[in-house]
């Protein structure tokens, strides 16, 4: 990584990320103004007590973390990317009943607490009685469209 003496680390400015000469001018504000199109000379006007080789610097500090960065990253350690256009197929073969099962499908942990919160609202039923209201409710649940 590009060593500088401009760039500075100090826990209790910023919250420890790298600023320019510990003043409270981040190198990621620094490197946000020029990509959003931002000159060097209108930095300097935005932020007066800057000088103009901090610039420079915080660009250089910025790419060299970003080569390091990239560097220990392996490429098979990647994500691999969703296959959209299979994904797109199932899809429209699905009839609208079973889009809309896909959509609302609750996985384990949300069926118990919904199990937990019907036995604390009707604690009086027996089990099938409260079978029947767990199911009357799914089924509510399932046809609402939020």
């Amino acid at each position: 990584m590009i060593s500088s003496e401009r760039i500075t680390f100090d826990p209790n400015v910023m919250g420890g990320r790298p600023c320019i000469r510990g003043m409270r001018v981040t190198v990621g504000t620094v490197v946000g103004l020029i990509a959003g199109g931002s000159t060097a000379e209108e930095i300097l006007v935005d932020y007066p007590y800057l000088e103009p080789e901090d610039i420079p610097a915080a660009l250089s500090y910025a790419a060299g973390k970003k080569q390091v960065a990239a560097g220990c990253e392996p490429v098979a350690a990647r994500k691999p990317r969703p296959n959209h256009q299979r994904t797109l197929q199932i899809f429209r073969a699905m009839t609208p009943r079973q889009k809309l099962a896909q959509v609302f499908k609750l996985n384990e942990r949300t069926l118990k607490l919904f199990r937990v919160g019907l036995h604390r609202r009707f604690p009086e039923l027996d089990a099938a009685a409260f079978e029947q209201v767990y199911l009357q409710m799914r089924e509510r649940c399932h046809n609402r469209n939020y």
